[in-house]
């Protein structure tokens, strides 16, 4: 489905790299707690959330050249940090 929508918002160009921000969704829902009270969407249960999970790992997979992982369990410093290391690998 996601696929599908960046076609429609970007029908002749796709983007030439995305972020992906892994977080396991238990921790992001303790931090979601934390920070604010959660809207609809954030209260869809954790089953919902490894699905989007699982589907952003697929979409991954199937273009390596376009995506990154960044793993998002540290505090915002090292995935900051992560965010960085990767852009330079990416543009060296």
């Amino acid at each position: 489905m996601l696929a599908q929508l960046e076609r429609w918002v970007h029908p002749q160009r796709q983007p030439d790299l995305t972020f992906w921000f892994d977080l396991d969704p238990a921790l992001a829902a303790e931090r979601r707690a934390a920070a604010r009270a959660p809207d609809r969407f954030e209260r869809q249960d954790a089953a919902f959330f490894t699905r989007v999970r699982d589907g952003y790992a697929a979409r991954a997979a199937a273009a390596p050249q376009r995506f990154v992982r960044i793993a998002a369990d540290g505090d915002r410093d090292a995935v900051w940090a992560r965010v960085v290391h990767a852009a330079g690998e990416r543009l060296a």
